[in-house]
């Protein structure tokens, strides 16, 4: 299970691996990661569901991130892009 303050320093390392590979990404959170950081209604979850781009680079980024600090290599998980339409909803909230 991941707290919101180990996603909020998985976040910092994914944003220092994007940088030192050159990319800027984007990523979109929804479930239990939401939750966690925004509402503060749960304690913890499982994964951090999102939709994030560029898809490859990004999920390269968070395995390499996830071996550092020894968490799963699929903490960060695009499977939950299927639910979305075309233009989710986005609103910066952190």
């Amino acid at each position: 299970m991941l707290t919101s303050g180990q996603i909020r320093t998985l976040f910092r390392a994914l944003d220092e691996e994007l940088a030192a590979r050159g990319v800027v990404g984007e990523v979109l959170l929804c479930g239990g990661a939401v939750m966690c950081l925004v509402f503060e209604a749960r304690t913890a979850t499982k994964d951090v569901d999102a939709a994030f781009q560029p898809t490859e680079e990004v999920r390269a980024a968070a395995r390499t991130v996830a071996e550092r600090l020894g968490v799963e290599d699929d903490w960060l998980n695009d499977a939950a892009k299927g639910f979305f339409g075309a233009a989710p909803p986005r609103q910066t909230v952190l």
